[in-house]
């Protein structure tokens, strides 16, 4: 019997995120369009329904012409100018469909071999998110990745393993995510913590025992660029030994 490709189950999962990559950018225009059409109407809510549409497909994408798109109808409901925000939406469709379509035919890079330290955690409560950027820096980096949707998970991952690098989504449920990443630094069972967020660090936050604060989203390329140069550093603090 002929033997399995290791590598045939990571790849399924790849086509398998990228399809629900497509489906969500897809749904995203559609509600879009059925948001649009219920400012039209009249619809007094949906003004903001529109503003948070288009506030996820910006933190769910890195292409200049969606973030355009996306931060003119979040201005512009803000100033609850709805006429501004209606004129954006069609760039914001045809931005987010451009996406879906790029998915498509966006093929995954081979499988590098992983030089140095190379265990990460990555905790985020969006399970695309979560798993584009653990099959991203395991196929570009070659890293051993361990996922957690939410702090009970992590931490329970942080008791009895050490982690090189722990990337850490800034709002989980339940808690926040910088408070967790503080907590981790304390306790150890993490070398290096970083912030993932989609919004920018605040000047109150600088000073915290974080040793990066990555802005959402990062494409392929820059994510793992940052991973690499991240481990490349020596650690503030080195995690206590616990099982593999």
């Amino acid at each position: 019997m002929a033997q399995r490709d290791p590598l045939d189950s990571l790849d399924s999962r790849l086509d398998a995120v990228q399809r629900r990559i497509r489906e969500r950018f897809d749904e995203r225009a559609e509600e879009l369009e059925a948001a649009a059409a219920a400012v039209r109407a009249g619809d007094t809510n949906a003004l903001a329904r529109l503003r948070a549409i288009a506030h996820k497909l910006k933190g769910h994408s890195s292409d200049p012409a969606l973030g355009l798109a996306a931060e003119t109808i979040e201005n512009a409901a803000d100033a609850h100018d709805a006429a501004a925000a209606l004129a954006a939406v069609p760039a914001l469709v045809t931005a987010a469909r451009s996406v879906a379509s790029r998915s498509r035919s966006t093929p995954w890079p081979p499988m590098k071999v992983p030089t140095g330290p190379g265990r990460i955690l990555v905790v985020d409560d969006d399970p695309t998110i979560r798993q584009v950027v653990a099959l991203t820096l395991a196929r570009l980096g070659g890293y051993e990745v361990v996922v957690a949707a939410n702090v009970d998970e992590a931490s329970a991952l942080c008791e009895s393993r050490s982690f090189d690098l722990a990337i850490i989504d800034r709002r989980l449920p339940g808690t926040d995510g910088l408070e967790f990443a503080q907590g981790v630094a304390s306790r150890g069972g993490v070398d290096r913590t970083v912030i993932y967020s989609g919004s920018g660090q605040k000047s109150h936050e600088r000073d915290l025992a974080i040793d990066d604060w990555w802005e959402k989203p990062m494409n392929a390329a820059d994510l793992t660029d940052a991973v690499r140069a991240i481990l490349a550093r020596p650690p503030r603090r080195s995690a206590p030994a616990k099982g593999s």
